[in-house]
């Protein structure tokens, strides 16, 4: 982790199984989601940098993560196309949506239907598209 205003390094997340290809952090600036390149979502107090809970996510990399604005809910989308839904409390996922290269989709989260799609042509690589997606699934 970085001090913005120092520009210095001031902690160093740990216990991730693969590389960090993804990261949030919470609204309350208390905890931050990383996907890796393992299929793991991992949890960390950001001011003790002490995993909370990690829990596999996907079979294959988590491209990319977000925390909802109110902190109870994140999403991750991997490897196997699909974004998955996790409630923070409990670490279990609560939905599974489908995913599909190339195209934004935008999610009820509360029903779980998907508004019209559009072709997201400008998205070219894996991870901008996941993080676009991602991003356009968790306003709902």
């Amino acid at each position: 982790m970085w001090d913005r205003s120092q520009g210095s390094c001031t902690g160093i997340l740990t216990d991730q199984m693969g590389a960090v290809w993804s990261l949030a952090i919470a609204p309350d600036g208390n905890w931050l989601a990383g996907g890796d390149s393992e299929g793991i979502v991992t949890l960390w107090d950001r001011a003790t940098r002490v995993t909370i809970d990690a829990f596999p996510a996907h079979s294959g990399r988590v491209w990319s993560v977000a925390i909802s604005p109110d902190g109870t809910w994140l999403a991750s989308a991997g490897d196997g196309g699909t974004v998955r839904l996790w409630d923070r409390a409990t670490g279990s996922c609560t939905t599974t949506l489908p995913s599909e290269m190339h195209t934004v989709r935008i999610w009820n989260r509360a029903t779980g239907t998907c508004t019209p799609t559009a072709p997201a042509p400008f998205a070219q690589w894996p991870s901008q598209r996941a993080a676009l997606g991602l991003r356009a699934r968790a306003m709902t």
